[in-house]
């Protein structure tokens, strides 16, 4: 039990927002993603990869590195592995949260860490057939992937530093560790509802209104994710995307679209 808390204390050192397990579950809400099973498992694995290599480079943790990644993945194949699809994952991600943490977003960031692990227990016990995928399910064609991407992507952006293979294997094999200390947490976890209404960010007075508040926040955050993917897609701009994208996300917290 000691050896599990100190790995979910070090996986809320690494998320900063939405945790992995939400952020897998709100994939579930992507249609498109959803035609197999195999696109889905790479969508989210793509939506929660950014949190697994951040701390490599916080350059990593960026929409504008997940659109370029994106165009990488559409003008390069890699066998047996859906890179288009978990790039796109990954930009999701970004986007997500940009919801989360916008001025008014769901994620209080006095108690960021308690209602992160809160909503990640609500959300994996209440999606329907959520399965969370590992990056060890995919063997080494993620860390394959995104080698590749990164010391590409130097090549356009000197500043940046090339990364090898080995370096993307030690973080995600990290992450997966972590976030199976995570689900043996979320298995016991029997206070997450109090949780979730105690550290709401909007005043919630019973578990309803807590459960209502995020189910708006998610809805906001998918409503991102999928304008990122659109933009991204039909413009082939990474730096429009994300200026289009935090835009529209600013515009429905404008029209009261993300809040109670």
């Amino acid at each position: 039990c000691t050896e599990v808390v100190v790995l979910l204390v070090s996986l809320a050192a690494v998320s900063h927002c939405w945790g992995p397990f939400t952020h897998q579950a709100f994939g579930t809400n992507y249609a498109e993603f959803n035609a197999t099973e195999a696109t889905l498992a790479a969508f989210q694995l793509g939506s929660s990869a950014p949190d697994a290599v951040k701390d490599l480079s916080g350059g990593f943790h960026d929409l504008t590195f997940a659109g370029y990644q994106a165009l990488y993945a559409m003008n390069h194949s890699f066998a047996g592995f859906d890179a288009v699809t978990f790039a796109l994952g990954y930009g999701a991600h970004m986007a997500e949260d940009y919801v989360g943490h916008h001025s008014n977003g769901y994620l209080n960031p006095t108690y960021d860490h308690e209602l992160e692990l809160a909503v990640d227990t609500y959300l994996a016990k209440s999606t329907p057939n959520f399965e969370f995928r590992y990056f060890s399910d995919f063997g080494e064609a993620p860390a394959q992937f995104m080698t590749a991407f990164a010391q590409y992507y130097a090549t356009i952006n000197p500043s940046f530093p090339i990364y090898t293979e080995d370096q993307f294997d030690d973080k995600t094999s990290s992450f997966d560790t972590l976030c199976l200390a995570e689900s043996l947490g979320i298995a016991v976890n029997v206070v997450y509802k109090q949780e979730m209404q105690k550290f709401d960010p909007y005043g919630a007075n019973s578990w309803g209104e807590a459960s209502a508040h995020e189910a708006i926040a998610q809805g906001c955050a998918v409503l991102a994710g999928v304008f990122w993917r659109n933009s991204i897609v039909s413009d082939l701009d990474p730096a429009k995307a994300q200026v289009d994208t935090y835009a529209y996300v600013d515009s429905l917290f404008t029209a009261g679209q993300c809040t109670p």
